[in-house]
């Protein structure tokens, strides 16, 4: 990943349009994984991204959702007609579990958070309270 991010940054994007291009790609990412096509390149994920965000395309759930149908074009056959501008209901799916999933990581991550820093409140309270009697008997 870090890789992809520094590829992000040389391409002259502010910090937060390069934040909007590494949320896209983990999601790209994250959705061909879950339907089985994981054996794409990151980079040629990477790329696709950079891509529509040269074209002026911002926003990360368009981002990902053109790059899943660029991707998934590749994979069909030719003959199969598809609109350009209106993602189809299972992009918008993908889309749409892969936000949940990411979601669910960081909900996950800050309730770690939270109890990492109430066990560390709680070690430092009990040093605070043993150094009380510790050093001359406990104060006031």
């Amino acid at each position: 990943m870090t890789e992809v991010v520094r590829l992000f940054r040389t391409t002259a994007f502010d910090d937060a349009m390069v934040q909007r291009l590494c949320d896209a790609y983990d999601r790209v990412i994250r959705c061909l994984q879950d339907i089985g096509q994981g054996d794409i390149a990151p980079e040629i994920v990477a790329q696709r991204v950079i891509s529509l965000a040269k074209q002026g395309i911002s926003d990360s759930r368009t981002l990902c959702v053109l790059t899943l149908r660029a991707t998934n074009k590749e994979r069909r056959p030719a003959t199969v007609a598809r609109r350009d501008t209106v993602p189809t209901d299972i992009e918008f799916i993908w889309y749409a579990q892969a936000s949940a999933r990411q979601s669910t990581e960081k909900i996950l991550d800050s309730l770690a958070l939270v109890k990492d820093s109430q066990a560390l409140i709680a070690r430092i309270e009990h040093q605070l309270n043993g150094s009380r009697f510790t050093t001359g008997g406990p104060q006031k």
